[in-house]
């Protein structure tokens, strides 16, 4: 569930796809309010008990499942305070989604977001133009690979049969960051060498610590998250007054379903 304050993306298509959403009345019941509810676990455990299931337990969040789902609202002066609470924590945590979505972009575009960050202060050059060697396929297995210092005192760095002699082992480290941030169980040979790098072995430290200060901001914002749909789940339980029998029923239900 999300808020879609401009009207941008709640439409009908063919057939049963689509996305739905509700309008809520602003006299009775703020968006952030009911944005919270809608994702909160109770109004999860609630749905999966009366909407339809498809294959590989996917749910229907059809306008004829969305419209059943038990709206609380706030009557005491009680319940007003947690539902301004959970609004607020709506927001805050909608906030810091975003905020992570944009840092995970750059950690997954890494290394140009953080050599780019540093403007001038470092020089870049295509990998191809930085090492000797180059792969012999169209692709590479980016978690199938080996580090060695050589002879000649180079760092090399093993893809299938063939290896790369890099300048440094920074420059190394650097490349083989990237390699463990690809999802992929195959990457381009292309790609690869075309990679941008700053040619010294400072430009390299930079970037890494760009990165690093990059993935603790990430690992700040998750816990952040964490904590507070915490909180989300512990108000949302106050509101509705569940026991913790009532709430032990729901975290076991959805850890199957």
């Amino acid at each position: 569930m999300a808020l879609d304050d401009r009207g941008s993306f709640v439409f009908t298509a063919e057939g049963t796809s689509g996305v739905y959403g509700i309008i809520p009345n602003p006299k009775t019941l703020d968006s952030w309010f009911a944005l919270v509810l809608l994702n909160s676990t109770p109004l999860d455990f609630y749905l999966k008990h009366v909407s339809t299931v498809y294959e590989g337990h996917a749910y229907s969040y059809g306008d004829q499942f969305i419209k059943q789902l038990p709206i609380k609202l706030p009557r005491t002066a009680r319940e007003k305070e947690i539902a301004g609470r959970l609004s607020g924590l709506a927001k805050e945590l909608t906030e810091t989604k975003a905020t992570l979505r944009l840092l995970e972009g750059g950690r997954k575009a890494f290394p140009k977001p953080q050599a780019t960050s540093l403007g001038s202060a470092v020089e870049l050059y295509p990998l191809r133009r930085l090492v000797s060697g180059e792969p012999r396929g169209q692709n590479v297995d980016p978690k199938d690979y080996s580090v060695s210092q050589m002879l000649d005192g180079q760092w090399g760095l093993k893809l299938g049969r063939v290896t790369l002699a890099f300048p440094s082992e920074v420059h190394l480290r650097l490349v083989e960051k990237w390699l463990h941030l690809q999802n992929q169980t195959k990457v381009s040979s292309t790609t690869l060498m075309e990679l941008e790098l700053p040619t010294s072995e400072t430009g390299c430290h930079l970037v890494l610590d760009a990165l690093s200060r990059t993935e603790a901001e990430i690992s700040r914002l998750k816990s952040c998250l964490k904590e507070g749909e915490k909180e989300i789940d512990v108000m949302v339980a106050k509101l509705y007054g569940l026991s913790s029998e009532h709430k032990k029923v729901i975290k076991e239900f959805l850890s199957r379903f």
